[in-house]
């Protein structure tokens, strides 16, 4: 390569850099602003031109903060709005779902990844059963319900009402996070559930043990047995999912129902 456009390459390498570390001024400033309350879900962000002068950035920098908060699932665009521009929307679990799956396809991590799946539900499973409300007991049941009907039915059906089934215990736990990173770990391993009954022989008694693991989960968090629930809840992702060799799970449950009382 000439000198000439060694330099040159050198140079547009070290802007690219600048700008990218100028980038995350933008990025800091906007999620200040949403901790804060200063920007909340649907508010309009500010104009590249008001944040380029605010910041004492350029408008090429606030654009590329944009698109990484785009990618983090935090900004939509309204091409039909027409006061135009960027949107704060409410935070999805999209971002955290790719990067499960991400992980275990390129790294053979199936294993990694129901492991953790474990530790969600059965946290999830252990904080319903201290905090669940009778709406949110209701909603459970109404899932259970679901399920129950879809025995013997489409196996792609059945795998979302189980996974609507989950979600509603992650409601009831109360902590958004885990519900957040339950719903995208459920989306993730979903189709895992549609290749277990698809490929079982016998799918009719597949489901109906799903439905009967679900009504010990129900049950337990009905009675607010925490530990109970949480057991049950892993007891149920290893039997649909049993860990690779060598691989075995801790008592999760008992030291999440250890922490609730």
């Amino acid at each position: 390569m000439p000198r000439s456009d060694k330099v040159e390459t050198a140079g547009t390498a070290k802007i690219a850099s600048v700008r990218t570390r100028a980038s995350r001024v933008v990025v800091v400033e906007i999620e200040r602003a949403l901790a804060s309350g200063e920007l909340k879900v649907n508010d309009r962000l500010p104009s590249e031109r008001e944040l380029s002068k605010r910041l004492g950035v350029s408008r090429a920098t606030v654009r590329e903060a944009i698109q990484e908060l785009v990618g983090d699932g935090l900004l939509v665009s309204h091409p039909n709005d027409p006061t135009g521009g960027w949107r704060i929307q409410e935070p999805s679990e999209a971002p955290f779902r790719r990067a499960l799956l991400s992980t275990s396809r390129f790294h053979n991590a199936v294993d990694d990844l129901v492991q953790f799946r474990v530790f969600l539900e059965s946290t999830a499973a252990s904080l319903a059963a201290a905090h669940r409300t009778e709406e949110h007991l209701a909603e459970m049941r109404k899932r259970q319900d679901a399920l129950r009907e879809l025995i013997d039915g489409d196996p792609v059906a059945f795998g979302e009402a189980d996974a609507a089934f989950h979600h509603a215990v992650a409601e009831a736990s109360g902590n958004r996070l885990i519900a957040m990173c339950s719903s995208g770990c459920r989306s993730a391993v979903k189709q895992l559930i549609g290749d277990l009954l698809t490929k079982s022989e016998d799918r009719g008694t597949v489901m109906r043990d799903y439905v009967s693991r679900h009504q010990k989960i129900l049950d337990a968090i009905a009675e607010g047995d925490s530990r109970r629930a949480g057991d049950r809840a892993a007891g149920d992702i290893l039997e649909c999912y049993p860990l690779g060799q060598g691989r075995k799970h801790p008592p999760l449950p008992l030291f999440t129902a250890d922490l609730l009382s």
